[in-house]
């Protein structure tokens, strides 16, 4: 009888998500070591996938593995933040300019659809929606640059905003700040202006560095959250392939 082979890489895709929804609502908070043993047992994989699901997550900045100490959600500091959001606002701002070339009114309803789903999330008190429809605003004239380098560059800076914005606990705590700077944004779009289009990004990068900035500093550095942590593991409780957990605190 032939057996039907188990596909190996959908394992650790899976695994990398469940550990990825886990870290996103702090279910695995900043300094969690995550035991291999526990960890494949918690989860219901074979070493191998889980391994290559923390390889995943290494490169996403997710996790970082210390020598002869194990695999760990890391910390963040002031400069780190500083410097990925410098290199955010270049490419974001130059990205927009490319874009404000390409947009008609059919991309300007796109865009103010997204705004609106942003609106709906904050008025929801739904912080999943508003953060998703927030980076498609992003993706969105980054797409429109028509620049594939550009475009790649900035895929591989937003897997550092989404670890900055996890381990720094941004909820969208400014989100009103932020909805109304995505409205200059479309303003902006709307006049053809590229300087200004450019400008407007780049003055609402700074914003949100400044914003998020500010919230780690008052926290001196996110605390490691114990809440679903047992003490005798170095994994928390038992996380499933289905679970999805939403921090619905605003």
């Amino acid at each position: 009888m032939r057996l039907k082979s188990v596909d190996q890489s959908s394992l650790a895709e899976k695994a990398a998500d469940t550990l990825r929804t886990a870290i996103i609502n702090e279910r695995l908070g900043v300094g969690t070591k995550l035991g291999e043993r526990n960890t494949s047992e918690m989860l219901g994989v074979s070493r191998s996938p889980l391994r290559e699901a923390y390889r995943i997550l290494e490169k996403e900045g997710l996790l970082v593995r210390i020598p002869r100490k194990g695999v760990f959600v890391p910390e963040i500091d002031t400069r780190e933040i500083e410097e990925i959001f410098e290199v955010r606002s270049l490419i974001e701002s130059f990205g927009a300019r490319k874009a404000s070339k390409n947009i008609r009114e059919k991309e300007l309803k796109r865009f103010r659809t997204l705004i609106r789903q942003m609106e709906e999330g904050k008025r929801d008190g739904n912080p999943w929606k508003y953060c998703q429809a927030s980076v498609k605003c992003h993706d969105f004239w980054m797409d429109l640059s028509n620049n594939n380098k550009l475009i790649d560059l900035y895929q591989y800076v937003r897997k550092f905003i989404m670890r900055i914005q996890v381990l720094s606990r941004y909820r969208g705590q400014f989100s009103e700040h932020s909805i109304a700077e995505h409205k200059d944004i479309l303003n902006a779009f709307v006049t053809c202006d590229v300087d200004m289009v450019e400008q407007t990004v780049r003055n609402h990068i700074e914003n949100v560095f400044e914003r998020m900035l500010s919230l780690y500093q008052e926290a001196k550095g996110p605390p490691r959250n114990d809440r679903f942590f047992d003490k005798r593991q170095d994994f928390p409780l038992r996380i499933t392939f289905s679970e999805a957990v939403i921090d619905r605190k605003w």
